[in-house]
């Protein structure tokens, strides 16, 4: 009987752990965005490459094979997008590694140890891709993939 016990509390603690778990990948890393719309969020699961699963929405067991995530603000100015790809770099203790423009779109990619594993691009790791167009932001770790 003290055996059923055991194992029943054992399993209660790995589900309270998953739960927890599941609940702290579903936070959002990208700080306040009070003044833009989360317009989508996309999840990379198994690679950190242009080679991972990209889902709309993860489930508790997706959680341990996500590898990146990208999401895409719409704000109501230029400025104001401009604004939160600044804020976001300072909050997430972000270095700018190399800034480019393709197809109209300023696109940064910064160092940022907190958001986790990171690809190297010329020599670097980077962890943090913006990618503002216009009243746009697309916010990727490591990289967005896909079109800007």
């Amino acid at each position: 009987m003290r055996f059923v016990r055991w194992w029943a509390l054992i399993g209660s603690l790995c589900v309270a752990v998953g739960i927890f778990f599941f609940a702290g990948c579903m936070q959002n890393p990208y700080g306040e965005y009070s003044s833009g719309v989360l317009t989508e969020r996309e999840y990379y699961l198994f690679s950190p490459s242009s080679q991972a699963a990209i889902q709309a929405e993860v489930e508790l067991c997706d959680c341990f094979s996500i590898t990146g995530e990208k999401a895409i603000f719409v704000f109501e100015t230029e400025e104001a997008a401009d604004r939160y790809a600044m804020k976001l770099l300072k909050t997430q203790g972000a270095t700018v590694v190399f800034e480019e423009t393709v197809a109209g779109a300023r696109c940064i990619y910064a160092q940022a140890k907190r958001m986790g594993a990171g690809v190297r691009i010329g020599g670097a790791y980077i962890h943090l891709h913006i990618v503002i167009s216009g009243k746009r932001v697309q916010v990727g770790t490591p990289i967005v993939f896909g079109g800007y």
